[in-house]
């Protein structure tokens, strides 16, 4: 396929976890601020700034190229998640189901490539899938490349031409290099006012509440796994939440199985990647390390009854 400038305004997108354990689609999370850093190579570069300790920022490079459905390829790294850069492709003509993983994908660069499971994703008008891959690995050999193949097992999904990569690459760490000083400088600001309580009167309940909300609106029906719906597969999962200081999650265990391993390691999974809870805090307003105790259900949708015979 030949480059295709990508002159439209960009779609806000978002973070997701790694390789074959992605839990969210690239292409539906809410941004901040917004800053435009131009076409380089025939990418557009923008750095999406953070705005709160939960929403982190991002630097996104993206290229639409013509042939047909119009593949459109995004590059993001996450200032929460550094190491790690996420590509996504999407096309219009592309039937890939939203969180469905897809095996056997190969990234054919000139000099190396990759194997991955890639995880579906869509966002009303595209369909395609998304796979992370180390940064420092990756993005020397998209630089330096010529062309990215993309086969799923002997399939070629799209040939891409790479020809302006190695410019949109330094632009991306100049965007790099803006959003983390801009994350650092609003990092500083957020936690002046960290040993202050946020509500003086909340209790233990309250907080427990809280959280159950929280993990309720995490974890969708979306997330079901493609494969436990095929098996028919339900359950009620317990599990415990190791926090640290600034709310993320550090740990999970299953506390209550299931009965399905396939349910137990997805909602660890996505409370791993996906909440970010309050932290607890001291007499002293400190922030502590805590843990959670929870609940989801898994529970497969109702089946959709069979059309009336005509009368």
């Amino acid at each position: 396929m030949r480059s295709k400038s990508a002159a439209r305004a960009f779609r806000r997108i978002g973070g997701v976890a790694r390789s074959s354990l992605l839990a969210s689609a690239i292409l539906i999370s809410s941004a901040g601020h917004a800053r435009n850093f131009g076409e380089h190579g025939g990418y557009d570069v923008i750095a999406s700034e953070s705005v709160s300790l939960k929403n982190r920022g991002y630097c996104l490079m993206r290229e639409e190229f013509e042939g047909p459905g119009d593949t459109r390829l995004d590059l993001m790294r996450k200032v929460d998640d550094p190491e790690f850069i996420y590509v996504a492709l999407a096309n219009y003509n592309w039937s890939a189901k939203k969180n469905a993983e897809y095996r056997d994908f190969e990234y054919r660069f000139n000099e190396s490539f990759y194997e991955r499971t890639v995880l579906g994703l869509e966002d009303g008008i595209h369909k395609g899938f998304v796979a992370a891959f180390p940064y420092s690995d990756f993005m020397p050999s998209f630089a330096k490349s010529k062309s990215l193949h993309v086969y799923r097992k002997d399939t070629v999904v799209d040939k891409l031409t790479l020809a302006g990569s190695a410019a949109a690459k330094a632009a991306f760490e100049r965007c790099w290099s803006y959003l983390v000083a801009d994350d650092q400088a609003k990092q500083r600001e957020w936690t002046r006012w960290d040993h202050i309580p946020r509500d003086p009167f909340s209790t233990s309940s309250d907080l427990a509440n809280e959280r159950n909300r929280l993990v309720a609106s995490v974890i969708t029906a979306d997330d079901y796994p493609a494969i436990a719906l095929a098996a028919g597969e339900q359950g009620v999962v317990g599990f415990r939440a190791t926090i640290n200081t600034s709310g993320r999650v550090t740990s999970c265990e299953i506390t209550s199985s299931s009965g399905f391993a396939v349910l137990d390691a997805t909602t660890c999974r996505l409370v791993r990647v996906r909440a970010r809870f309050n932290p607890v805090r001291d007499q002293n307003g400190t922030s502590i390390p805590d843990t959670y105790d929870g609940r989801v259900k898994w529970s497969l949708p109702a089946p959709v009854p069979a059309p009336a015979a005509p009368g």
